[in-house]
C-alpha cells in the first residue's frame, strides 16, 4: 500500500490486530462511563442503605412504642372487661337463678302431674303384675304339688310294673302248663259267647258228653241252632311254640319257634277232624270250630301259611278267634229272632186284632164323654146367659140408687169352643157299641209269644 512501509507483516494478521484494538478501545471508552455510573450507584446505595437503618430503626421505635401501649391497653382493657364480666356475670346468674328456680318450680309441678298420671296408668299394672306373681306362685305351689303325685304315682306305677314283669313272668310260665292253657282256652270261650248275648243252657252248653268209635267224646261246647241242630266248638290252645318265639333274642331261634307254631297248628286240625263231631251230632253241619283264643296266635300262623284255614276246611274245621267267633254268633242270634219272630206271627195278628177292636171301644167311650163335655158347656152357657138376663139388671140398679158397690160383679164368659169328635169314628161304633164291648174289655190277653230259642 503507497505510504505504509512494508514491514513483512501479512495483511491479515495486521486486520485481526487491527480489528482486536478497535475492540479494546471501544471497550474502554464504554467502560468508563459505566465505571463512573457504577460509583454513582453505590453512592446512592450507600444513601438507601442508610436511610434504610434509620426507617428500620424509626419502625422498631414504633413497634417498641405500640407494643407498651398495647400491653398498657390490654391491661386496661382486661380489668375493665373483668369489672364488666363480673357485673355481667353476676346479673346472669341472678337472671339463670330467677329463671331456674321458675323452671323447677314449672317442673316440679309437671313432675308430681306426669307421676300421678304415671302412677294412675302403672297402677293396673302393678295390681296386674302382683295377681300375676301370685297366680304364678299358686301355680308354682299346685305344680310342686302334682310334680309329687306325679313322683308318687310314678313310684307306684314302677312298681306295678315291676309286680305286671313278675306277674307276667308268672302267667307265660302256668300258660305252659297244657292244663292251665285249657282252662284259659274254655274261660275266654265262655266270654265270647256271653260277649254275644248268649245264655248256658239256653242257648249253649259245655262239657256234653258222646259216645264216638274211639270212645267217649266231649267237646268243649255245643251251640243251639234253630231247628234243633247245634254246632260244636273245641277250644285248641297251642302256646308253647308262640311263647318261644316271642321270647327269642335272635331272628333264627324266633323262626324256629314260629315255624314249630304252624306244625302244632297243623296238628291240631288233623286231631281234631279226626274227632268227627259232626257224625257223633245228629243235626250238627258237618264242620266243627276250632276255637284260638287269641287272634295273635292264628294269625302268627297264618302269616306262614296264608293257605292253612283253606286246608282245615277241606278237614271240615272253621278256625275261628274270639273277633270271628262273636260275628258268628251274632249271626246265629239273629237267626234265632228271626225264627221266633216266624213263631209268633199268629199270636202277633190275634193281638192286633183284639188292640183294633179294644182303640173301637176306648174310641166309642171317648166320642161318649166329647158329647156330655158338649151337653155341660150347652149347660153352662145357658146358665151365664140366664145370669146376664136375671141376675145383672138388678144388681146394677144398687149403684143407679145409691148404694155404694166396692167392686161391680163381671159377667162370666161365654163358652164358643165346641168338642171335638174322635176321628174315624162311624155311628155304628155308637154308645150300644161300646157298651157291648166293654166286657170285652175283661176277656184274658190272647197266647203269649212263644219264647226260647
Amino acid at each position: 500500500m503507497p505510504g505504509i512501509p512494508d514491514l513483512g507483516i501479512d495483511p491479515g494478521v495486521a486486520l485481526l490486530g487491527a480489528f482486536v484494538v478497535g475492540i479494546l478501545l471501544g471497550a474502554l471508552v464504554c467502560a468508563i462511563p459505566l465505571t463512573l455510573r457504577i460509583g454513582r450507584l453505590r453512592t446512592r446505595n450507600a444513601l438507601l442503605d442508610s436511610e434504610v437503618r434509620n426507617q428500620q430503626e424509626l419502625e422498631a421505635e414504633r413497634e417498641d412504642l405500640l407494643r407498651v401501649t398495647a400491653e398498657n391497653l390490654s391491661v386496661g382493657l382486661e380489668r375493665t372487661a373483668a369489672r364488666s364480666m363480673r357485673t355481667q356475670g353476676e346479673m346472669l346468674l341472678q337472671l339463670a337463678e330467677a329463671q331456674l328456680q321458675r323452671h323447677q318450680d314449672k317442673a316440679q309441678s309437671g313432675m308430681r302431674e306426669r307421676q300421678q298420671a304415671i302412677q294412675s296408668l302403672v297402677q293396673p299394672l302393678a295390681d296386674t303384675l302382683q295377681q300375676t306373681r301370685e297366680q304364678i306362685a299358686k301355680i308354682e305351689n299346685e305344680r310342686r304339688e302334682a310334680f309329687g303325685s306325679l313322683q308318687q304315682h310314678l313310684t307306684v306305677v314302677a312298681e306295678g310294673q315291676k309286680d305286671l314283669q313278675t306277674e307276667t313272668r308268672n302267667l307265660v310260665g302256668a300258660l305252659r302248663r297244657p292244663e292251665v292253657r285249657g282252662r284259659w282256652g274254655e274261660i275266654t270261650l265262655r266270654r265270647v259267647v256271653e260277649l254275644a248275648g248268649m245264655k248256658e243252657h239256653c242257648d249253649f252248653d259245655t262239657q256234653t258228653q258222646v259216645s264216638g268209635p274211639g270212645g267217649r267224646l266231649r267237646p268243649d261246647m255245643i251251640v243251639r241252632l234253630p231247628d234243633e241242630r247245634i254246632l260244636v266248638i273245641d277250644v285248641k290252645t297251642p302256646l308253647d311254640a308262640y311263647l318261644d318265639a316271642n321270647a327269642a333274642t335272635d331272628e333264627d331261634t324266633r323262626a324256629n319257634a314260629m315255624a314249630r307254631h304252624l306244625k302244632i297248628m297243623r296238628e291240631r286240625i288233623r286231631e281234631l277232624s279226626g274227632k268227627e263231631y259232626w257224625s257223633q251230632f245228629r243235626h250238627s253241619p258237618e264242620f266243627v270250630v276250632m276255637f284260638v283264643p287269641g287272634d295273635q296266635f292264628l294269625s302268627a300262623a297264618l302269616d306262614l301259611d296264608n293257605s292253612l284255614q283253606e286246608n282245615a276246611m277241606r278237614r271240615r274245621v272253621l278256625m275261628a278267634t274270639p273277633t270271628t267267633l262273636v260275628g258268628l254268633l251274632k249271626v246265629i242270634a239273629y237267626g234265632w229272632g228271626e225264627v221266633t219272630l216266624a213263631k209268633n206271627a199268629e199270636t202277633i195278628r190275634e193281638l192286633a186284632e183284639q188292640l183294633h177292636r179294644r182303640l173301637g171301644t176306648f174310641t166309642a167311650h171317648l166320642e161318649r164323654v166329647g158329647r156330655h163335655l158338649g151337653n155341660s158347656v150347652d149347660a153352662y152357657n145357658r146358665a151365664v146367659g140366664s145370669f146376664e138376663r136375671n141376675v145383672m139388671p138388678g144388681a146394677r140398679r144398687f149403684g143407679e140408687l145409691g148404694v155404694p158397690v166396692a167392686d161391680e160383679p163381671d159377667s162370666p164368659l161365654v163358652l164358643q169352643e165346641q168338642v171335638r169328635r174322635p176321628q174315624g169314628n162311624t155311628d155304628e161304633q155308637g154308645p150300644d157299641r161300646a157298651e157291648a164291648d166293654e166286657s170285652a174289655e175283661d176277656e184274658p190277653p190272647a197266647t203269649e209269644p212263644a219264647g226260647g230259642k
